[in-house]
Parts: C-alpha cells; structure tokens; sequence
C-alpha cells in the first residue's frame, strides 16, 4: 500500500511556503490599510512562493522513490525558472515600477537597478537549476538509448 501522506521535508517546506505566504498577505492588507502599498515589490516573494511549492513536489516525488524522472527535471526546471524571473523582477522590474509609481507613473528618468548579491546568486541558482535538469534530461535519454 503506497503512503499517502507527504514525505516530511515536503511538509517542512510547505510549512515554510503557508508561513510566508502569510506574511506578504499580512503585510499586503497593512499597506493597503495605510494607503501605502508598494505592490511591485511583492513580485519577487510570489515567485519565491512558487519555486517552494515547485520544491516540495520535487522531494515528495525523491521520497517516494522517483528516480530523476520527466517530473523530477520538469520541477527543477520550474524552481530554476521561477528563482530566474523573481530575481529579473527583484533586480530591473520592481525599482523601474517603484521609481514610476514615486513620480506617479509621469515620467521615467534615470533608473537603478537592485544588484544586491542576494538578488543576482538567486538568479545564477535558477540558471544552474535549469542547466542540470537539462543535462540530466540529456543524460536520460543517452541511458535509454541503450536499453
């Protein structure tokens, strides 16, 4: 009989996903309270959120005895994706929409970009992310070639 409930580092992360996603609705219902809400800055957390939920699914397939299977490289390819975008979104998209929404969407001089380094090593994560879930994709096939 195959266990149904999920493996315990998937509820590990899941906790973490529900704790946070929690945090960016509290803090988003404060600042619409307070007429404050700088929305594009909650575009990056999103996709963090969605690269959680991507990585438990991956560990709940790993303890279940998945071997590096179509959805394992499908979901590392997804968390790789969505630390990529969050991390194009944390570093040019969000200052550009901060920078506008503080003129008032009027006029777009000048720009800063967020090149913390936590922004830039998440991108390059994302980006690893996907080059080993191609090349294990790549590996895969080799493998079954000769079977």
């Amino acid at each position: 009989m195959a266990n149904r409930f999920p493996a315990p580092s998937a509820l590990v992360i899941r906790g973490v996903l529900v704790g946070f996603s929690s945090v960016l609705l509290a803090g988003l219902v404060v600042d619409v309270i307070t007429d404050s809400l700088p929305w594009p800055s909650l575009l990056a957390p999103v996709c963090y959120v969605a690269g959680l939920w991507f990585a438990s699914e991956i560990l709940v397939r790993l303890e279940k005895g998945s071997t590096f299977s179509d959805t394992i490289i499908a979901g590392l390819t997804k968390v790789g994706a969505s630390l990529m975008l969050a991390g194009f979104l944390a570093i040019l998209v969000a200052p550009a929409l901060l920078h506008l929404q503080a003129n008032g969407f009027t006029e777009m001089r000048g720009m800063a970009l967020d090149l913390e380094l936590a922004n830039l090593m998440l991108t390059v994560t994302g980006l690893v992310l996907i080059l080993i879930a191609r090349r294990g994709a790549d590996l895969r096939a080799q493998l079954e070639s000769f079977v």
